[in-house]
């Protein structure tokens, strides 16, 4: 499902316009984008709990050039699904 399909379902779901609907997923999907920049964790009840995570610079090897390289820090994004949603999958 990509964007254009999901904005159809919850407009046809919220008996609202797609354009109503765009601006309320925009709205939305810009606010847990700030929570994650601030490193904010936070739940969607039924749907599970995203946050980011600061990762470590750390030292790989690369068999390539079988060299030892080093991986800068970096942050990234997780999701972990609610016990609810695991259960509606299976």
């Amino acid at each position: 499902m990509n964007t254009s399909e999901a904005l159809k379902r919850i407009a046809g779901r919220m008996q609202k316009s797609i354009k109503e609907t765009k601006v309320l997923y925009t709205q939305c999907i810009g606010v847990m984008n700030d929570h994650l920049v601030e490193r904010n964790h936070f739940n969607i009840p039924r749907l599970g709990t995203f946050g980011s995570v600061e990762r470590k610079e750390r030292q790989a090897y690369n068999p390539h050039f079988k060299k030892k390289m080093l991986i800068p820090r970096k942050v990234s994004v997780f999701f972990k699904p609610s016990r609810t949603l695991k259960e509606e999958i299976k």
